[in-house]
């Protein structure tokens, strides 16, 4: 079964066992959104009661998730009830926080419209990196001796693979004792425009839980072609800033437990990543703030500001991946990220002022993981032989017990 979003235009495989809309307005077009929140009228695209796109909410009584499964299956918000805003009712699944209510914290920098979400997938929300993170320079790359040329996606760049671009097909939607789940999958076998983009035919399917207020994301991948193919994994989470409404980043404070890093910027061509150990100002475990990390990088980027330091935790340095976290202690929040083991990689990426979000880019590979034939698997390039499947698990816990 196929649907049309009105907004987006995609066209997209829905699970026929789950709940559609059966008489969406708009001239007769059938379209591709499950039924929502509170306010909802059905045309599909948007949660008209919020305006953040929302396709399926995952509800717990005191926090909400959206994902949008017609576009990249992006984690488009994630909201969790303030102290003292009032206790969730019996049976109210955290119904007001999707609808926009008063009281809630959005732990994700939220799109403002459909419109904005699909112009700039990568700016806003948690979108999904798949089969590589970050630019691959010239749009082409070699591989076991052979050299692979990638048509853009729609942003008209070879950059942050392919699947936050392209709808996915909800297979499932359940919650039990564990939480709230929702699982979709994209299959690139047999899709002539997604091989021009990635020429290795593979499956992706992509788990979000949310139990209480802690969101967790498992993928499993599997290689579909009869060779091995290469990839990397990552997520893009767009934080605000200020982390509270009304707050200040120079109260934000940064720690992660990596412990090398290039501040060098984006890897320029014929270039690659040089990691060395890390020291101030740009060693995140002291605790820097948000604030004195942007104005060291003002001073050495100049006009174009922002913010971009790679950073990566090496093997033999434990067997867990890493441990990030944002927190505002005068207002006692903090947002923590922890993944699993293979994901040691990070870029700390904010752009240029004004500085409105930031963003920890995570995942398996170091920036320019595919442009250097002779360091692809130093820099993180992964492989699955045919038929091989391989998984991560990443959650995103929000806490608003940060004692002052």
């Amino acid at each position: 079964m196929y649907y049309e979003s009105p907004a987006s235009g995609l066209v997209w495989p829905v699970n026929p066992a789950l709940r559609w809309p059966s008489a969406p307005p708009g001239g007769g077009k059938r379209y591709a959104v499950p039924i929502m929140g509170p306010g909802n009228d059905g045309s599909g695209a948007v949660d008209r009661a919020t305006g953040v796109p929302a396709e399926h909410w995952l509800r717990q009584p005191d926090a909400v998730v959206a994902v949008t499964p017609s576009e990249g299956f992006c984690c488009t918000a994630f909201r969790v009830r303030l102290p003292g805003s009032g206790a969730a009712g019996a049976g109210d699944g955290g119904a007001d926080a999707a609808a926009g209510a008063p009281g809630f914290l959005s732990i994700f920098a939220e799109a403002p419209s459909w419109e904005a979400l699909t112009a700039r997938p990568s700016f806003f929300g948690n979108p999904l990196l798949f089969p590589f993170a970050y630019g691959v320079a010239g749009g082409a790359f070699e591989y076991r001796e052979r050299r692979y040329t990638l048509h853009p996606t729609r942003w008209g760049r070879v950059a942050h693979g392919l699947v936050r671009d392209h709808p996915w097909t909800v297979e499932r939607a359940w919650t039990d004792p564990a939480g709230d789940h929702v699982q979709a999958a994209i299959t690139t076998a047999g899709d002539a425009r997604m091989l021009a983009q990635f020429p290795f035919p593979f499956r992706l399917v992509a788990t979000y839980t949310l139990a209480g207020a802690t969101l967790t994301l498992e993928a499993r991948a599997t290689n579909l072609g009869q060779g091995p193919m290469p990839f990397g994994f990552g997520i893009h989470p767009y934080l605000p800033l200020p982390l509270h409404p009304g707050g200040d980043p120079a109260d934000d404070v940064i720690w992660a437990d990596t412990t090398h890093l290039d501040a060098g910027g984006p890897p320029s061509a014929g270039a690659s990543i040089a990691l060395t150990p890390a020291t101030a100002p740009y060693d995140l475990r002291p605790g820097p703030t948000v604030a004195s990390l942007l104005a060291a990088q003002g001073a050495e980027r100049g006009p174009q500001g922002g913010l971009y330091v790679t950073y990566a935790k090496l093997a033999h340095e434990g067997a867990s991946g890493i441990r990030w976290s944002m927190t505002n202690r005068r207002r006692g929040v903090a947002v923590e990220i922890e993944t699993a083991a293979d994901c040691r990689a990070m870029v700390l990426f904010a752009p240029r002022p004004p500085t409105t979000v930031i963003s920890p880019v995570i995942g398996t590979c170091l920036p320019g993981f595919l442009d250097d034939a002779g360091r692809q698997r130093e820099l993180g390039l992964l492989e699955l032989a045919p038929g091989e499947t391989w998984s991560t698990a990443v959650t995103v816990r929000a806490r608003l017990d940060i004692p002052s």
